[in-house]
């Protein structure tokens, strides 16, 4: 359930790695975990490989925990905006904690509403071979009346801001939009 596709979590992470923040936190059992399956085997496997065949549920719920505080100040930030620039919108359910490729081939979990008006709030996080975990920036999804397509936004609480995120999400949730759960119906 926990598994990544090391290659690609890879390329994404050093591209990512340019424009997120410092880690929040560490799970420090990550980091010894993968140097000593690496030293076992000779440095024949790359530490993102390690990193894939070790994540388990107890690494997430560690990651979770960790993370905790950081992730309680961006949601009370997005709360404020949401309040203030769309009031009506409230959130009452949230997900478990799930693989989230698009997130950096992280963790997420999304926090939404069954009621008109809808919206969708993605939280998420990922770990790297050292065991630092990253928060990324919370993005929301908001389905305003009369309008098929939701408008997308990215909340960055480092700089204090909310972007409007209109065709760099929109193209991938539109393809996938027949199998995208973010269109269905949450459990």
């Amino acid at each position: 359930m926990f598994k990544f596709h090391c290659g690609v979590f890879a390329a994404v992470f050093f591209v990512s790695s340019a424009w997120a923040s410092d880690h929040a936190c560490k799970v420090p059992e990550i980091d010894v975990k993968v140097r000593t399956i690496q030293k076992k085997n000779g440095n024949l496997m790359s530490r993102w490989k390690i990193l894939d065949q070790i994540i388990s549920e107890y690494y997430i719920i560690k990651a979770v925990k960790c993370t905790k505080n950081k992730r309680m100040m961006d949601l009370n930030y997005l709360n404020k905006f949401l309040k203030k620039s769309f009031p009506g919108y409230s959130f009452k359910k949230k997900t478990k904690w799930f693989s989230a490729p698009a997130s950096n081939y992280g963790h997420a979990r999304v926090f939404y509403s069954e009621k008109i008006p809808r919206i969708f709030i993605k939280e998420s996080f990922y770990l790297d071979f050292k065991g630092n975990v990253f928060v990324n920036n919370i993005f929301f999804m908001i389905f305003k009346k009369n309008e098929i397509r939701p408008n997308f936004f990215e909340l960055n609480f480092a700089e204090q801001k909310v972007i409007k995120r209109a065709k760099s999400c929109m193209r991938c949730h539109q393809i996938v939009s027949a199998q995208n759960f973010l269109f269905g119906k949450y459990p």
